[in-house]
């Protein structure tokens, strides 16, 4: 099958060919996201201050309701409070 695309619609698609090789992997994302959870500390509550840490690397019960990753980390068994 072929296609015929204005020139303003082939240069859609470049840019979107180059945004895409500009993403990070899933196991970059990954690391970034741990890093970002193991340094930041928490904003309030009884934890105030001290760094959140990521299931990945704390051993200990822990949820990632407020992690400051959580809305990209592309962690498929996040533990999540009841």
């Amino acid at each position: 099958m072929q296609y015929i695309m204005s020139q303003e619609e082939m240069d859609a698609v470049e840019r979107d060919r180059k945004t895409l090789r500009r993403l990070p992997s899933t196991d970059d994302l990954q690391k970034f996201c741990t890093m970002v959870a193991d340094t930041t500390p928490v904003q309030d509550g009884s934890a105030k201050g001290r760094v959140w840490g990521c299931i990945l690397t704390v051993k200990r019960e822990h949820y990632c309701d407020a992690c400051p990753a959580e809305k990209v980390c592309p962690y498929h068994d996040k533990h999540w409070s009841r």
